[in-house]
């Protein structure tokens, strides 16, 4: 399985390098490299080809690295590459975004069940605009409707601009 909904995996630092004192600093980065690999596919490859293109070096220098550090990456059943602690590690990850995901899940449906259609208000029949409506006296609607006096509205707005202006405290 992979891990597309998780972007990172927990690292230990006192486990990796117990368990990794004995490698050369070129094999801490094979060994990360394909930490890192495994984490996003599932599984790391055993041939020298694919780790070469993976560790950007030449097969023969990639068959080396991959002597130094398969002993982390033993083959399953099925013939995959896994590392076991980073496989128990994805286990957990995985088990706490299920469990995040349910209590989130279970939280919105309590949120909503307030919002059941017996509880909400009934709209108003009209909404402004759809019905007959009050004005302000003097009031002009401001529309570009069609049919409407763009002279007029122009009017209408240089008189407020104005006002705004000739005000105090504006």
């Amino acid at each position: 399985m992979t891990s597309s909904k998780l972007a990172y995996y927990e690292r230990f630092p006192r486990d990796y390098i117990a368990d990794t004192i004995t490698l050369n600093l070129e094999e801490h980065g094979a060994y990360t490299l394909l930490l890192d690999y495994q984490w996003l596919h599932g599984s790391v490859p055993g041939t020298s080809r694919d780790l070469a293109s993976i560790w950007k070096v030449p097969p023969v220098k990639a068959r080396k690295l991959w002597a130094s550090i398969e002993l982390y990456f033993p083959a399953n059943k099925r013939g995959q590459h896994m590392n076991g602690r980073m496989e128990r590690e994805r286990v957990k990850a995985e088990g706490r975004i299920a469990k995040a995901s349910n209590k989130g899940s279970a939280g919105a449906k309590a949120r909503w069940a307030k919002y059941r259609a017996g509880n909400a208000q009934a709209m108003p029949e009209q909404c402004v605009g759809n019905g007959p409506q009050e004005h302000v006296a003097g009031a002009v609607p401001l529309s570009l409707e069609r049919g409407s006096n763009p002279e007029l509205i122009g009017t209408i707005l240089d008189r407020a601009v104005l006002r705004l202006h000739t005000e105090p405290g504006a």
